[in-house]
């Protein structure tokens, strides 16, 4: 986890700062069948308090063996009292939670239909 001191337009670094290393990286991908794990819309990850700017995120690859992996990376925000965010990656099956409508709902096999007709006789007679 880290940029690895490397370059490269693949996470964010424009075309006069590439670097060898970073060349180096993507061919090491390629050959390892990993995935880097980059989205450009994420926060940086790492920043100078002197220089008052917020650097590339750091980076993650991923491997599989057979089919697609499944991994998304999120960074939170700021650790207090660090020039560093903390980076979360989870891998596996990733089952979105999705949030019910409130409904008031009835379990009609369990009322008591005789009590209730008997309740709303006498309700209704007054």
């Amino acid at each position: 986890m880290g940029d690895f001191k490397s370059h490269h337009t693949e996470w964010g670094y424009q075309d006069d700062n590439l670097s060898k290393a970073g060349n180096d990286k993507i061919q090491w991908a390629e050959q390892s069948n990993a995935t880097l794990l980059y989205n450009s819309k994420d926060k940086d990850t790492s920043k100078s308090a002197h220089w008052r700017k917020e650097y590339t995120p750091g980076l993650a690859f991923v491997t599989q063996n057979k089919g697609s992996v499944q991994a998304k990376r999120e960074v939170p925000t700021d650790f207090p009292r660090s020039q560093h965010c903390p980076t979360v990656i989870t891998t596996g099956i990733i089952v979105p939670r999705i949030a019910g409508i409130p409904k008031p709902r009835w379990n009609f096999r369990k009322a008591d239909s005789e009590a209730y007709k008997i309740d709303i006789d006498k309700t209704c007679q007054g």
